[in-house]
């Protein structure tokens, strides 16, 4: 064959290879999109539970699609994005550790699977892994990052609409899923509550850094809808972290400007609203009762729960295995409990979601997930003395992270913000490490010979099939 058609010919390969990875890129970018959008506002009737169980399989299934498609990538080009940083190597050691527990778990398929809404299975867990690292490897610009906020932001939309005339008005928009006042599309009145004091915040530093655009007057109005709906559930914990998360914010706009005007803007308002609602939380309180809502939720102390970790720590450092908490906590409740009405309460969870996983997860994986955590806290301080005025996503990306594992710590979470929580963090970390504001290291492109893809990929699809049967039939 001549030279010049051999030339051609390649030429036309190259061509084609970048219009699929163009391609491929474009329909992983807008489906990580579509389940920001879908995510929050996801719901089946006519199903057992329609908004906890089909959220979770709404995350595992596009999650796992996104898999496929970046495998497929992979395979097409032969080569494969590995993020080399050092937040990196602990989640896989938590995810490790968090395996060892669950083959010496006291439920061993309760470990590994559960339910499909359980928020500490491995399974949970390993998904929510998956999607920080696909939300950091997809977080590649301000632009992508502006796309993120605005898929939430207006998700966070049909959720206040619908609440606003499900509790409000007391008129059902969608009465087969649920005619009760706290009835709503994220997950329990607190969680709904938790929400909205993220979207608080996030409206909040918008609507401070936006120029005067259509966009900053969508922000504040999403302020008022996200106020609104926060004051309905009225949780303390919510107004308290937001308003020392603004404090943050404001010091850190002060840093930046070196101007005391700076301090006097949309965070410094919302900040004199949340003191006001802290001061006035029992006039508060009875404006809720006299709307007839009526939410009440019981959990274990802080202490209790420190007391169940201890005695299993002390049987087993791995704990009782994964999503085993109720097990624990019927061997090793307080005697002061067993006294009491609530002696044969199933607990599930904790104080929290992160001090339940003391008692489940063991020490290996709570050690490897407080070190991540630790260089998550590192990262966003360092990443905010670096970044300019101007990038203002890495300020809301981190503080809107930090928001929802706060919550980790101090309220048992359930799949909705846990899941939110590691979206964020991937989005935050992507964006701070390709603006170059901290140490960590961008996805680097590493070879991966397309036979030993292949390979890899095929038997681990084949190998996914008993587990993804077992836990479908689990299920039903």
């Amino acid at each position: 064959m001549p030279e010049d058609f051999s030339e051609q010919d390649v030429s036309r390969g190259e061509r084609t290879k970048n219009l699929f990875m163009g391609l491929v890129s474009r329909t992983t970018d807008s489906l990580f999109y579509l389940i920001v959008f879908l995510f929050p506002i996801f719901a089946l009737p006519y199903t057992n539970f329609p908004v906890a169980i089909n959220k979770s399989y709404l995350v595992y299934f596009s999650i796992l699609l996104l898999v496929v498609i970046y495998l497929a990538s992979a395979l097409r080009s032969g080569r494969i994005l590995v993020p080399k940083n050092l937040w990196s190597g602990f989640l896989i050691i938590f995810l490790a550790g968090t395996l060892a527990s669950s083959f010496f778990s006291k439920s061993p398929h309760v470990s590994f699977f559960g339910l499909a809404s359980d928020v500490g299975s491995l399974g949970a867990l390993t998904i929510f892994v998956v999607a920080l690292f696909l939300a950091f490897s997809i977080s590649g610009s301000e632009g992508k990052g502006h796309r993120f906020f605005l898929a939430l932001g207006a998700s966070f939309i049909f959720v206040f609409v619908f609440q606003f005339f499900q509790t409000i008005l007391k008129i059902p928009l969608w009465p087969t899923l649920g005619r009760e006042l706290t009835f709503n599309l994220f997950g329990s009145w607190n969680e709904l509550g938790i929400f909205s004091g993220l979207m608080v915040l996030i409206a909040a530093m918008f609507a401070e850094a936006l120029p005067s655009s259509p966009l900053k007057i969508i922000s504040l109005v999403m302020l008022a809808m996200a106020l609104i709906l926060t004051a309905l559930v009225n949780l303390n914990l919510v107004w308290w972290t937001l308003a020392a998360l603004l404090v943050v914010h404001l010091a850190y706009l002060y840093s930046q400007r070196r101007d005391s005007r700076a301090l006097f803007k949309v965070p410094f308002g919302v900040l004199i609203i949340i003191i006001i609602f802290i001061f006035t939380s029992a006039l508060t309180a009875d404006l809720i009762n006299s709307l007839g809502i009526q939410f009440l939720e019981i959990r274990p102390s802080f202490m209790a729960t420190l007391e169940v970790a201890q005695k299993t720590l002390g049987e087993n450092l791995l704990g009782y295995g994964p999503n085993t908490f109720v097990y624990a906590w019927f061997q090793h409740r307080p005697d002061d409990i067993v006294n009491t009405s609530f002696w044969q309460t199933r607990f599930n969870s904790g104080f929290g979601f992160i001090p339940t996983m003391v008692t489940t997860n063991g020490v290996i994986s709570v050690l490897a997930f407080l070190a991540f955590l630790a260089l998550f806290l590192f990262t966003g301080f360092k990443a905010l003395v670096k970044a300019s005025p101007a990038s203002f996503l890495l300020p809301v990306s981190f503080l809107g992270a930090l928001y929802l594992w706060i919550f980790a710590f101090i309220y048992a979470v359930g799949f909705p913000l846990v899941f939110l929580a590691f979206l964020m963090s991937g989005v935050f970390l992507g964006l701070a490490a390709r603006r170059g504001a901290t140490g960590s290291s961008s996805p680097r492109s590493q070879p991966w010979r397309p036979k030993e893809a292949r390979t890899i990929f095929t038997t681990s699809a084949w190998s996914r099939l008993p587990a993804t049967a077992t836990t479908m039939c689990g299920a039903e």
